[in-house]
């Protein structure tokens, strides 16, 4: 172990997880307190993995390195993190595939967007992922966060550093600035994370550099302030410097697509879907998590009403995998046209009398329909999340549903469908809906990438 590492310590008499001990990053002089008492960081300081070290209370610890999940679940937090098994699945589904370096260097960079970086948990998962597209870092500090749309964030995702690093300033030949330099603009795979506070993305700055001696720092750059004015001044920005010109346009100034994939959590998430679009490669996903199925559903009316290039993928909710009942489960959510205003009992997998629902049957089918709210009737954005729909009291909490609006009539003859595809319970975690951006047709062949 060296200085600044971060340690696990698991004690030698139990193996319960809740037993282990993430230490700070270490330091000489140093001292790690908890209950079974005191170690100094230079007892650990030049051991090796599984050594002993003991309290001054004479409690042994071995000595291990923290893994991901480890690392995430003990590390201080500002916010809620998207814990380990959620951050798995949400990987997978972006479907990830890399190059090493000096392989496939005719294809565009592989650049994917986290808007939310919250507690930095799926930013790490997201660079363990893009990893092996770059090289080794050279030996020097990571960039600090920088606010969106200024001089420095734009210098600093084109792999420049407009002040000083280190307490080196740009411009001069320092060898550790030139190498920074020279390995940034080599990058083949990057991850955006933008978060709007700024202190949640210096915190997640210091989370991901305290992970393995800041292994993954490299591959990560963050960024503070409003997904779509990110996205709009670094679309106007490359638009600029680029000698193509510009192919999807669907708003004014806008250059080409550059991102890969887009994950966005944030608030009002219903309302970024346009510039989002404009980012977003031909055939890249865009992957939205919100914590009620009816914001999914805010969002695929949005996206009919606007007529966007989205096509929907899939909807998975979230936490059965923490609770041991395997991977998320499938949603199907849809806009549907209505028969004489109201949807029919074969369309929502019910038998009876059309119009006649009792909430019991909904609850054994597991069906939420979802209607607008009754201020602008045309407004996609403007969907009630009535209460009831969704409640949480803990793991396989069961679910409550308003059994009016499988039957309430919409102005424009559309409703939504919010359904589990299968099984008659939820657990917490949240919901992942999956998009991928299809080609504008419109436009001529070399149009749209």
């Amino acid at each position: 172990m060296v200085e600044h590492d971060v340690v696990a310590l698991r004690p030698k008499k139990s193996s319960a997880k809740s037993s282990v001990t993430l230490t700070k990053p270490l330091v000489h002089g140093g001292r790690i307190q908890s209950h079974r008492g005191s170690i100094n960081n230079d007892d650990i300081i030049g051991k090796l993995l599984r050594e002993s070290v003991s309290t001054n209370k004479g409690y042994e610890f071995t000595i291990h390195r923290p893994t991901l999940a480890e690392y995430i679940e003990l590390t201080p937090r500002r916010v809620t993190p998207i814990y380990p098994a959620d951050a798995n699945l949400i990987v997978s589904l972006l479907d990830i595939h890399v190059s090493p370096p000096g392989v496939l260097e005719d294809g565009p960079q592989l650049e994917i967007l986290e808007a939310g970086t919250g507690h930095g948990a799926l930013t790490l998962h997201l660079a363990r992922a893009v990893h092996a597209a770059n090289t080794a870092r050279p030996p020097f500090p990571p960039a600090r966060s920088i606010p969106h749309g200024s001089k420095e964030q734009l210098a600093h995702t084109a792999g420049v550093d407009s002040e000083d690093v280190a307490g080196v300033p740009r411009g001069t030949q320092a060898p550790e600035a030139v190498l920074e330099e020279k390995w940034r603009s080599s990058r083949g795979a990057i991850v955006h994370t933008l978060d709007i506070d700024p202190q949640n993305s210096r915190h997640a700055e210091r989370i991901v550099r305290g992970f393995q001696r800041g292994m993954y720092a490299g591959d990560v750059d963050f960024h503070t302030g409003d997904v779509s004015e990110w996205v709009t001044t670094q679309l106007q920005h490359r638009a600029e410097t680029s000698a193509d010109p510009p192919r999807a346009v669907t708003g004014p100034a806008v250059g080409s697509a550059f991102l890969s994939h887009i994950f966005l959590d944030i608030p009002d998430v219903h309302r970024h879907l346009q510039r989002m679009q404009d980012a977003l490669h031909v055939d890249g996903l865009l992957v939205i998590f919100t914590p009620s199925i009816t914001q999914i559903a805010a969002c695929v009316r949005v996206i009919k009403e606007k007529k966007l290039l989205f096509a929907m993928d899939q909807v998975v909710e979230l936490g059965l995998a923490t609770t041991g009942l395997g991977s998320g489960r499938q949603w199907d959510v849809r806009v549907a046209g209505t028969a004489a205003g109201r949807l029919e009992p074969k369309e929502l997998g019910l038998r009876g009398t059309r119009g006649s629902v009792q909430q019991g049957r909904l609850e054994d089918q597991g069906v939420v329909a979802v209607t607008p709210g009754q201020g602008d009737a045309h407004d996609g954005a403007n969907i009630e999340q009535p209460e009831g729909i969704i409640t949480e009291q803990g793991p396989l909490a069961k679910t409550t549903i308003q059994a009016d609006l499988a039957v309430e009539e919409e102005k424009d003859g559309l409703k939504m469908i919010c359904r589990p595809k299968v099984g008659e319970r939820l657990a917490g975690g949240g919901f992942v809906a999956v998009w991928r951006r299809m080609r504008d047709m419109r436009l001529t062949n070399d149009g749209d990438v």
